[in-house]
């Protein structure tokens, strides 16, 4: 019975149908393979092989160099066979320490009165939500799984939403550096207030309603 199933496994690895049970036999034959069709869907294995490839461009984007390559590669294949461990947070936490240790992306060109590192600094708040997203996504999918793509666009909308204020953040940021002459210490405070902002916004109602404690009978 064992050699019958291990045949019909092998078989079906190599998109081979079954071979049915000898007359007499007690093995159960199993079950009928189900497969449904829908329109527009992606590929579990996509799904679970972007967060590796966000990873690699977060560390592109933070500055890595050096040894930072070696946790890079490492995190890249724990986020991809490992998605349901916080292993995105972790790696996320070490592209701000990169970003922190290296040049002032925000910094001014005295010469050109720009922030040249604007858009790096963007694409790396937009890598970075992508990232998280995503692997909260790949930990539900299977790799040889279909996703709708109406799931995939409502994961989207939602980081288009947050996107808009984050990038908005930025380019105020960017805006103040340019034309006003204001120092860090004023950019940390509207950076606090926005921050305050931003969750007063997006954080439910609810979440900030004190719920009346229930007295037990």
């Amino acid at each position: 019975m064992r050699l019958w199933a291990l045949r019909n496994r092998l078989r079906e690895l190599f998109g081979l149908p079954p071979v049915p049970p000898r007359p007499g036999s007690a093995a159960v034959p199993a079950a009928p393979r189900v497969e449904v069709a829908m329109a527009g869907a992606v590929p579990g294995a996509v799904v679970r092989l972007l967060p590796p490839v966000l990873v690699v461009a977060g560390a592109a984007l933070s500055g890595a160099t050096g040894l930072a390559w070696y946790l890079t590669a490492l995190a890249a294949i724990a986020v991809t066979w490992w998605p349901r461990y916080p292993w995105a947070a972790i790696i996320v936490g070490f592209f701000g320490l990169w970003v922190f240790g290296r040049d002032d992306l925000l910094a001014l060109d005295t010469v050109a009165g720009t922030v040249p590192g604007l858009w790096r600094m963007a694409a790396l708040v937009l890598t970075v939500h992508l990232l998280l997203v995503g692997t909260a996504l790949a930990a539900h999918v299977a790799w040889r799984s279909l996703v709708e793509a109406g799931v995939l666009l409502r994961g989207a909308r939602t980081v288009l939403a947050t996107q808009a204020i984050a990038q908005s953040v930025l380019l105020l940021v960017a805006w103040l550096r340019a034309w006003q002459p204001v120092g860090q210490e004023w950019l940390r405070l509207v950076a606090v207030v926005a921050v305050v902002g931003v969750a007063l916004l997006v954080v439910p109602r609810e979440w900030l309603v004190r719920r009346p404690r229930r007295v037990p009978d």
